[in-house]
C-alpha cells in the first residue's frame, strides 16, 4: 500500500451488525443500504431482508484470495436462503474490495472462477474492483466507486422494468384464460 503512495491506509474491519445509510444522489434519487454482516448469527436477519431489496452489493476481500472460498459460500448460501428471492432476479452487484492492495497479482477473472459466478442463474451480476484508498485526504476516493453506483443503479432499473414486464404478462394471460371460457363459471362442459 505504501508503494501506491497511500501512508495512512487504514484497513476497514468488517461489518458488525447491522447499519443503514440514505444517499442523495443527483436527479432527485436516493438510495438506501442496508449492510449487513455476515456473522451466523445475522442470516435469519437476511432472508427477510432479500425480500425487499432492489439489489445485493456483496464485497469480496480481493487482497486476500485465501478468503474467497468461504465469500463463494456464503454468496451461493444466500442466494438459494429464500425461494421467493431465487425467483426475484434481483440484481447481485460485486465489490471486489482492496483491489489497489492486492499482492497476489491476480486477475478479477480469477475471482469469477473462484466464486463460481457462472452459476449464478436467476440473478444478473457485475463485478468491480473498487478501492476505497486516497493518497491524500483532499482527494477523492477512487472513480470505481462512483462507477459502481452508477451501475447498481442501472441493474435496479433493469429489474424493475423486467418485473414491470412480468406482470403485464401475467395480466394478459389471465385475461385471455377468462376470455377463453376455461376460467371459473365458465361453460366449457369440463
Amino acid at each position: 500500500v505504501a508503494a501506491a503512495g497511500c501512508s495512512s491506509y487504514r484497513v476497514p474491519e468488517p461489518t458488525q451488525g447491522i447499519h443503514e445509510t440514505t444517499l442523495e444522489l443527483r436527479g432527485g434519487r436516493r438510495l438506501t443500504l442496508v449492510e449487513v454482516g455476515g456473522t451466523t448469527r445475522l442470516l435469519p436477519l437476511w432472508s427477510r431482508l432479500l425480500r425487499i431489496a432492489d439489489a445485493v452489493v456483496y464485497v469480496v476481500d480481493f487482497a486476500d484470495p485465501d478468503s474467497w472460498a468461504e465469500a463463494r459460500d456464503r454468496l451461493h448460501g444466500f442466494l438459494l436462503i429464500d425461494r421467493s428471492f431465487a425467483e426475484s432476479r434481483v440484481p447481485v452487484l460485486l465489490l471486489a474490495a482492496k483491489a489497489d492492495a492486492a499482492r497476489h497479482g491476480r486477475p478479477a477473472v480469477s475471482l469469477v472462477r473462484e466464486l463460481r459466478l457462472c452459476r449464478i442463474r436467476h440473478h444478473r451480476w457485475h463485478l468491480q474492483s473498487v478501492s476505497a484508498a486516497r493518497r491524500r485526504d483532499d482527494e477523492p476516493a477512487d472513480k470505481s466507486l462512483g462507477r459502481a453506483v452508477r451501475l447498481l443503479l442501472r441493474l435496479v432499473d433493469d429489474n424493475r422494468h423486467w418485473k414491470r414486464r412480468q406482470q403485464r404478462l401475467q395480466a394478459v394471460r389471465a385475461a385471455f384464460s377468462d376470455r377463453s371460457g376455461s376460467g371459473p363459471g365458465s361453460d366449457s362442459g369440463c
